[in-house]
C-alpha cells in the first residue's frame, strides 16, 4: 500500500515483506514468518531535519510516528468532495489513531544479526544468482570465472569461512 507520491516529499510504503521474500525464493510464506515493513521516504530538506533529529534526540518512534500522524489520516467518513477546511474539523478514526498513539511509545532497537553461510547463501540465491546468470549469458562463463578467481575476500567473509569450516558446516 502506497500513501503519496514517489516525485513528492513525503512518500510512505507499507508491505509484506514475507510474501515478497518467499515469492523471490519460491518457498512457502510460512517458513519465512511475518515480516511487515513501514518505510518513509523523504526528500531534501524533510531527510536532512530528520537525520539531526535522530541524532540529537536518539528515539526513532517518535521521530517517524510524528510522520504518520501528520501525512496519514483516516476517517470514518468518505471525504472525496469534502473542503480541505471541512477535513481538518474531522476526528481521525479511533483505530487508526489508537494505532499511533501505541506505536509510537515502542522503542525499536535493531538485533545484531549473527554471521552465517546459510544467511550467506540465501543473499546469494535472492539477490546475486540472477545478476550472475546475466553477466554469464553476456559476458561468458569463462570471463565470469577468471573475474571470480581474482576476487579477494574481505575480513568479515574471511571470518565467516573460518567459523563454518571450524563447525564443519556443510555449506
Amino acid at each position: 500500500m502506497y500513501f503519496g507520491s514517489r516525485s513528492g516529499q513525503v512518500f510512505f510504503r507499507f508491505y509484506e515483506k514475507d510474501k515478497e521474500q518467499a515469492t523471490k525464493r519460491h518457498i512457502p510464506h510460512e517458513e519465512i514468518g511475518i515480516k511487515n515493513r513501514y518505510e518513509i521516504e523523504l526528500k531534501q530538506g524533510r531527510a536532512q531535519t530528520l537525520a539531526q533529529h535522530l541524532v540529537e534526540k536518539r528515539k526513532v518512534g517518535p521521530e517517524l510516528f510524528a510522520y504518520f500522524q501528520e501525512y496519514v489520516r483516516f476517517y470514518d467518513v468518505s471525504v472525496d468532495k469534502m473542503a480541505q477546511k471541512e477535513i481538518d474539523k474531522l476526528q481521525q478514526w479511533a483505530p487508526w489513531h489508537a494505532f499511533l498513539q501505541q506505536a509510537s511509545v515502542v522503542e525499536y532497537v535493531a538485533q545484531p544479526v549473527d554471521l552465517s553461510m546459510a544467511r550467506s547463501l540465501d543473499w546469494f540465491i535472492t539477490q546475486v544468482a540472477p545478476t550472475l546468470k546475466a553477466l554469464i549469458l553476456y559476458f561468458g562463463q569463462e570471463t565470469i570465472d577468471e573475474i571470480i578467481d581474482d576476487a579477494e575476500l574481505n575480513p568479515r567473509q574471511k571470518k565467516l569461512l573460518s567459523v563454518a569450516e571450524k563447525v564443519n558446516l556443510p555449506f
